[in-house]
């Protein structure tokens, strides 16, 4: 039997066979594999061929593997970002999330600038050449076809996921493959995260976190980079304010986190029982939420009052949580999933509570731009941005302004069962792109918003890319007029 191909995608048909890229065996330098047809436009928009060489545009991305750059050097080949990744058995929760930080522009330039050459390890390339050594179709659905093929894989020493986060990233907007097959990163995952089993229906948000950690990890002990980069772009800091009622002074204690959790509120989920309709809430209703003052259950022991009486009872107090710092890069979790009760006699594992739980359906409304102004302590300004700025744009409306990269949405009733897909903003085309393992189809917002989402993802807008439309109207509501 022939070994499987990978087929590039073209942006036009052509009655010509379509280049393929070779097995690993052979080599891509050879002439029958040398060179793909690139379609370009002269200033008379007349169709002229021209042949590249693949090594070509290899050491040109290579270079200089930037988020930039991939989308400078790439725009003239296939559709940039526009690549799926094969479902190997359950792995849809993997293959959502890589579609979803591909696509945040900070993150996948963070990623893309580190270097491994200290490490004794090659930049990563742009050519897939994992994925045309296994047959998808043998792969899909899981089991034994998964497990085999991983065995097969070679064991590379050392192994790190920010090395095939490269890679993927590379690949995917390398604009050279219609379809890639994951592999060598379910077979990182596998070693570096085995909490993650290969064919077990696994939670996005939990993989999310891992790949997060365990990047931030190597990046600390290898010094992949300058900075701490994860930190750098997803990490804020939060204060807790805690108000007594009797002498009115406010502790705070500032805490440091990379994820907002929004739960649903017992409101919100008393209007939708019992209503053949559909209802819904609105995300800026579960941030509001979310920082409001609430009233402790228990006695406060403030230090104020203490020192003034010798009374150890404690007071009423007031508590709520602000935003101190902002990320750059922003992620937003709904938590969807509730474990019901279980019995004190038994003890479930983690796996197993994931199994005893039910999903919230409840429909939330969001925009394309986010306003986190209301949910920041008013020193936030300063901390978050330090850089000088334009009079034009010197409002706190501005500069916590967030655009929408990217939604995980679950399908399913519980989260060890179902499915989960990617909606991610492509800059290159300008456009919305639905990921669903292998496909990928082009949708518009509108069809975004109807999604229930279960992760977004917002990046903080520059001053200059906001539209003065936007600044007067920061919820991306209509105006009425």
């Amino acid at each position: 039997m022939a070994e499987p191909t990978i087929v590039l995608r073209s942006p036009i048909k052509s009655t010509t066979p379509s280049l393929r890229c070779s097995s690993p065996n052979s080599s891509l330098n050879s002439p029958t594999h040398n060179s793909t047809v690139i379609i370009l436009k002269d200033n008379n928009n007349n169709d002229q061929e021209q042949t590249q060489s693949l090594s070509t545009v290899k050491n040109s991305a290579n270079n200089s593997s930037s988020f930039s750059t991939l989308k400078t050097v790439q725009t003239n080949l296939y559709s940039a970002g526009h690549t799926g990744l094969y479902n190997l058995g359950n792995t849809c929760y993997v293959n959502c999330v890589l579609q979803l930080l591909s696509h945040v522009p900070q993150f996948c330039d963070a990623i893309c600038s580190m270097s491994f050459e200290s490490l004794g390890l090659e930049q990563p390339s742009d050519v897939p050449m994992v994925a045309s050594s296994h047959n998808p179709n043998r792969l899909k659905g899981g089991g034994r076809g998964l497990l085999k093929a991983l065995e097969a894989q070679p064991r590379r020493v050392p192994c790190y996921l920010a090395y095939e986060l490269h890679g993927t990233f590379n690949i995917i907007w390398s604009g050279k493959c219609m379809v890639y097959s994951p592999l060598n990163m379910i077979a990182a995952i596998r070693r570096l995260l085995p909490t993650f089993e290969p064919c077990a229906m696994e939670d996005a948000q939990e993989f999310l976190e891992a790949l997060l950690a365990a990047v931030t990890d190597e990046i600390k002990a290898n010094k992949l980079a300058n900075t701490n980069i994860i930190n750098d772009l997803l990490g804020f800091s939060s204060e807790s304010q805690i108000l007594c009622e009797q002498c009115h002074r406010l502790s705070v204690t500032k805490t440091d986190e990379t994820f907002i959790t929004l739960t649903f509120s017992e409101k919100m989920l008393c209007d939708v029982r019992g209503s053949s309709r559909r209802r819904s809430c609105h995300l800026t209703d579960m941030l509001a939420h979310f920082y409001q003052w609430e009233a402790l259950s228990t006695p406060f022991q403030c230090s104020n009052c203490t020192v003034r009486s010798s009374s150890k009872e404690g007071t009423k107090a007031q508590k709520r949580l602000l935003i101190s710092k902002l990320p750059q890069v922003l992620h937003v979790v709904l938590r969807r999933f509730r474990s019901l009760p279980q019995t004190p006699v038994r003890r479930s594992t983690s796996r197993q509570a994931r199994q005893l739980s039910h999903k919230i359906t409840l429909h939330v409304n969001f925009d394309e731009y986010l306003n986190m102004a209301p949910y920041c302590a008013p020193s936030t300004t300063a901390t978050s941005f330090p850089l000088t700025r334009s009079k034009q744009y010197e409002n706190s409306t501005s500069e916590c302004l967030y655009r929408l990269r990217g939604v995980i949405v679950h399908y399913g009733k519980s989260i060890n069962t179902g499915h989960f897909v990617a909606f991610v903003y492509n800059d290159v085309l300008g456009e919305w792109l639905r990921c669903d393992d292998h496909i990928i189809e082009q949708t518009t917002f509108e069809s975004v918003k109807t999604s229930d989402a279960y992760i977004l993802v917002y990046s903080r807008c520059t001053p200059f890319s906001i539209a003065s439309s936007i600044l007067t109207n920061p919820s991306g509501e209509k105006t009425k007029k």
